[in-house]
């Protein structure tokens, strides 16, 4: 009897040992990672990143928040970037508008560390215009006149959901590391959607995409032809 007692109490002493071993090498892992991803540039994070998801979220943050600051808002918004990190399991990119990955240039970058919120804004902005680009041409082009829609409409998004100044800036500093003809029809195009957008405060998105439109069958955007810069359409 005082064997099997003496045995009974080795095994559960044994019980207590494992487990608590096995505490001590998961707890630190868990932590080690959630360290890794405190550590990460947010810019690096958002190839992997939901953008519509995490604008949807803040959005309702926001709503029932209406007293939160800018500086909360922009925490928020980090901590909803981090979470969809965390939880994604492809090495490809998901804007899942359009189903494009992120790639910021490093102008870019430090917009979007100054402001996380306007800049997650600004890659929604984005994914929308390539949705809507698809819509109404059914396929894409580059220094043509759907690229030209494309970036007038995204500028004129950006206004409508930011504002003029940082439409401008993130624009701007998208085109960071391009020239020639190409740079020069891109920021023809994002200023006039910009102005579109401007002149036009209270339109829905569809309206927008309507007078980007107008302005492309007008002549007022302009496109690459024969290595010189035109009017579309």
């Amino acid at each position: 009897m005082k064997r099997m007692k003496n045995n009974i109490k080795f095994g559960i002493s044994a019980m207590l040992a494992i487990m608590m071993l096995v505490s001590m090498v998961f707890v630190p892992v868990a932590g080690a990672t959630n360290q890794n991803t405190e550590n990460m540039l947010i810019s690096d994070m958002l190839t992997y990143v939901d953008i519509e998801e995490v604008y949807q979220s803040v959005n309702t943050y926001i709503s029932k928040h209406p007293k939160a600051t800018e500086e909360q808002v922009n925490q928020y918004t980090l901590k909803q970037i981090r979470k969809s990190y965390a939880k994604s399991e492809s090495n490809i990119g998901i804007l899942t508008q359009s189903g494009e990955s992120v790639d910021l240039t490093p102008e870019e970058e430090k917009l979007f560390e100054e402001d996380p919120w306007k800049g997650t804004k600004a890659l929604f902005c984005g994914g929308l215009a390539l949705v809507e680009m698809r819509r109404v041409f059914g396929e894409g082009g580059v220094d043509n006149h759907i690229d030209a829609f494309r970036h007038a409409y995204w500028n004129a998004l950006m206004v409508k959901y930011i504002d003029y100044s940082w439409a401008d800036r993130w624009a701007t500093a998208h085109e960071e590391g391009s020239n020639g003809l190409s740079a020069e029809m891109d920021l023809w195009n994002n200023n006039e959607g910009r102005l579109i957008a401007s002149n036009h405060p209270d339109d829905s998105d569809y309206e927008l995409s309507g007078k980007v439109m107008n302005a492309l069958n007008a002549g007022v955007l302009r496109k690459i032809e024969n290595d010189e810069l035109v009017p579309t359409p």
